[in-house]
């Protein structure tokens, strides 16, 4: 029907743009190409995204993400089939298809769904459930089963023999012991559906039901608040026989998966091809820097861990990696034992932090953490000296409300070691060694 539906739609754009728009030519052999490329795109992917079954529920936000991909994905297979195999059908047509097709695809699928739920409400194309339960099922569930009448269940009976789901819902819908046995409750009533859906998972139980439903053709069902979490990411597969419950965390849909691929190799090629000058350009200006290698190859850690091979556009210098284990010693955040903390008076001048000073993150900002120290040498000091070098350890990352103190010790004549200090715990946020030179006249 939905395809059906789809090749509607192509004649009606292909008519009203070549009678109200302007004029087109399109060779009925091309005509008949595009006919045929509907069919056995949308049935494929239909039947692939699963847009062929009436659920009983189902949101219509999913519904319209759904039949957005199916369209969006449709058109770009059918636009490139045109290119190869068409000379006359203009891209125009196919814009106008590709949007009218979403319109009325789901507009049809949506007046299906109202249709059912309104049948359903009524009585009709209703399952016989029997649910079977206990004091620590899920009770919300039982009632929106009992209750919601347009998802088509009517609760035949509830088997348990809790006294909480016996006082709760005798009145509505019988209560059947559990020392019956299921066979003969589903041999002798209307039975389509067994719902279990007790708090206690019983492995033996369950599968004695499973059995029981399988002899005589009755759907089983499990509901589950873990069930819930893992929405439609789960599904079951087999190691040598022996089965496994996946929770998948990336896409299933093989088929999606190769077009996406497929596209992004598209994509990409295209970019490094309109690009490829610029790249010229900068493999050329590092030529002529040093005259060292063009790429730097580093490994990296990929998905799950994986390592991988990363080549890119060389920015340092041409042994970098061989440097880094003489350097880093060097470097105050790697060997926070050359910037040592002071011990603290207790007199010292806590000053809060502004709102000026905070980050986007709400964080103290570092750089107003080096004016707070520059701040404490004066007028007088900064005029006769300026910063030849600065040492800095960050420890700690100082918030909003805090009140800090700025400790300052001279270490010789024109060094300094001062730590800015936080009053509530009277921790240090950071250490800084500065070096001062006189300003030349």
């Amino acid at each position: 029907m939905q395809v059906g539906l789809s090749v509607a739609c192509y004649w009606v754009v292909a008519w009203a743009v070549t009678t109200y728009l302007r004029p087109v030519n399109i060779d009925v052999h091309d005509n008949n190409t595009i006919y045929l490329l509907i069919i056995a795109i949308w049935y494929t992917l239909i039947k692939e995204l699963n847009l062929g079954k009436m659920l009983r529920v189902k949101t219509y936000s999913e519904l319209f993400a759904e039949y957005f991909a199916l369209v969006v994905i449709s058109s770009g297979l059918l636009h490139l089939g045109s290119l190869f195999l068409t000379d006359s059908v203009p891209t125009l047509i196919l814009a106008l298809f590709a949007c009218l097709n979403l319109v009325v695809l789901f507009g049809f699928r949506m007046l299906s769904y109202r249709i059912f739920k309104l049948l359903r409400g009524k009585g009709f194309n209703t399952r016989n459930v029997l649910i079977v339960a206990d004091d620590e099922s899920y009770l919300h569930f039982i009632d929106r089963m009992l209750f919601i009448r347009d998802w088509g269940y009517n609760v035949w009976a509830i088997m348990s023999d809790g006294k909480h789901i016996k006082n709760k819902y005798e009145s509505h819908v019988r209560v059947l012991h559990e020392h019956f046995q299921l066979s003969e409750i589903i041999d002798a009533n209307v039975v389509d559906e067994v719902i279990y859906c007790k708090g206690k998972f019983d492995n033996e139980e369950v599968r004695a039901l499973i059995y029981a439903c399988s002899e005589v053709g009755v759907t089983f069902r499990v509901y589950s608040e873990l069930l819930s979490v893992v929405s439609q990411r789960s599904h079951l597969t087999y190691f040598k026989e022996l089965p496994f419950l996946t929770f998948a965390n990336n896409t299933k849909n093989y088929f999606a998966l190769k077009v996406k691929e497929m596209l992004d190799f598209l994509f990409s090629f295209v970019i490094v091809v309109l690009i490829s000058p610029v790249l010229l350009a900068i493999s050329v200006a590092i030529k002529i820097e040093d005259g060292g290698s063009v790429f730097f190859r580093q490994r990296r850690v990929g998905l799950n861990g994986r390592i991988f091979h990363c080549l890119k556009f060389r920015t340092m210098v041409e042994n970098a990696e061989a440097l880094r284990v003489k350097l880093e010693n060097q470097n105050a955040c790697r060997n926070p034992k050359r910037i040592k903390p002071q011990e603290h008076s207790a007199a010292l001048n806590y000053q809060p932090v502004l709102f000026s000073e905070l980050d986007v993150n709400k964080h103290f900002n570092s750089v107003k953490a080096l004016e707070r120290v520059l701040d404490q040498f004066g007028i007088e000091f900064l005029n006769q000296f300026e910063l030849s070098t600065i040492e800095i350890n960050y420890l700690k990352e100082g918030l909003a409300g805090d009140s800090l103190a700025v400790d300052t010790t001279q270490l010789d004549e024109n060094c300094y070691s001062t730590t800015i200090v936080r009053e509530s715990d009277g921790i240090d946020l950071c250490c800084m060694v500065t070096n001062w030179r006189k300003r030349s006249v």
